[in-house]
């Protein structure tokens, strides 16, 4: 699908990563 971010897994030491993640994402998708 066009336009479709997701971003999931997230579990256990994975908690340490995902705010670096969104905010890559966030980046991503706002095309900054």
């Amino acid at each position: 699908m066009d336009g479709l971010f997701y971003s999931f897994g997230f579990s256990g030491t994975g908690f340490q990563v995902w705010p670096g993640v969104g905010e890559a994402l966030a980046e991503l998708v706002t095309d900054r």
